[in-house]
């Protein structure tokens, strides 16, 4: 005979025991997850933040470059830009920015008449270097330091489609643009960069619209940044915490790669958060 009472209560106790113990690893599972989910976002929020100051000092010397001009009452020349930046050293302390730029706009049909005024000033042999029938061009008018960075002096910055898509940004819209990704004319190791401008208008002159903006423009100044080093040191503290990639939009939607933190062997093909 067989109590089939006293056999009912193993199989309850043992069934209380596994949902007990499944519901336990569940919650420390749970547990687990969000508390990696935390250090996850603390850690995104903090290379965001680092990322957004070192663009915000690039920003902040742009904006410098803009107040000086308007002291002028022209945009900084050649002279002027070597004495602002004499006594200044922000480029060394922002990670990837190479020189600082100014960018004066020129009607297609101006290009001799400028290259003579710069000539006669005794910049001899000086000469526009553009491509293509755009009526108006973004010539690299003055460029510090100078030193490894002449060959851009008399670059035509519109010639090239990136690069001018951020002029136009910049121009229309009054504030800041960031260029897609651009080879720099004085870089022989074509390295992935950025072009960052800031536009300057003429005092006094209307810019509510987009037409007053355009037609008040003075110039334009501008940091190339080499992105690979602007994010040196950006993870230094998130090392084997977090993978980042940093992506451009191209004008077609699609994604390319600029920089990030390189998969290393052994890591799962998908992040565990994104």
């Amino acid at each position: 005979f067989v109590d089939e009472h006293g056999l009912a209560l193993p199989v309850l106790v043992f069934a209380i025991g596994a949902g007990l113990t499944a519901a336990l690893a569940w919650g420390v599972y749970r547990q687990s997850e969000q508390s990696a989910r935390t250090r996850f976002d603390h850690a995104v929020v903090r290379l965001e933040g680092q990322l957004k100051e070192r663009f915000d000092r690039v920003r902040g010397g742009l904006g410098e470059v803009v107040r000086a001009s308007d002291v002028l009452g022209h945009p900084l020349r050649r002279q002027d830009l070597r004495n602002w930046m004499a006594g200044r050293d922000w480029l060394k302390e922002v990670p990837g920015t190479l020189a600082l730029s100014i960018v004066q706009p020129l009607a297609r049909n101006d290009m001799a008449l400028y290259e003579a005024h710069l000539q006669a000033e005794g910049h001899a042999g000086f000469r526009i270097r553009t491509a293509g029938q755009a009526p108006d061009l973004y010539i690299v008018d003055a460029i510090e330091p100078q030193q490894g960075f002449r060959s851009a002096l008399g670059f035509d910055l519109g010639s090239e489609p990136v690069r001018r898509e951020a002029i136009q940004r910049a121009v229309d819209s009054g504030l800041p643009a960031l260029s897609g990704r651009v080879t720099l004319v004085q870089e022989a190791r074509r390295r992935v960069s950025l072009l960052y401008l800031m536009p300057m208008y003429d005092k006094g002159m209307p810019l509510t619209t987009v037409v007053q903006r355009r037609a008040a423009l003075r110039a334009l100044t501008s940091v190339p940044i080499v992105v690979d080093e602007l994010l040196q040191g950006v993870d230094a503290a998130l090392q084997g915490q977090i993978r980042f990639t940093l992506m451009d939009t191209a004008r077609d939607g699609t994604l390319h790669r600029l920089a990030g933190t390189a998969r290393q062997a052994g890591q799962e093909s998908q992040p565990r958060f994104a």
